[in-house]
């Protein structure tokens, strides 16, 4: 999943992220796996200030999914603007 691999791809120093993947088809349970496992890691950074997300009508997550993003954001203790 492409979004899998961006996540990893985030640099340590990131302090805004903005996503807007509205009525994106192909965004699925994986993705959002590994969107969490780096919003996890910069989490830990404690660098990431600001963080929009938009999945609206993105038919292919489901709960897993989302369960995973909850992890990640979880992690997000520092956040000024959600």
């Amino acid at each position: 999943d492409h979004l899998a691999e961006f996540a990893v791809s985030l640099p340590d120093q990131l302090e805004g992220l903005s996503l807007h993947c509205d009525r994106c088809t192909q965004l699925s349970d994986p993705g959002l796996e590994g969107l969490g496992l780096g919003l996890q890691r910069l989490g830990a950074r404690m660098a990431l200030r600001s963080l929009f997300l938009d999945f609206r009508g993105c038919s292919g997550l489901g709960p897993e999914g989302l369960r995973h993003l909850g992890v990640g954001l979880r992690q997000l203790g520092r956040l000024a603007d959600l």
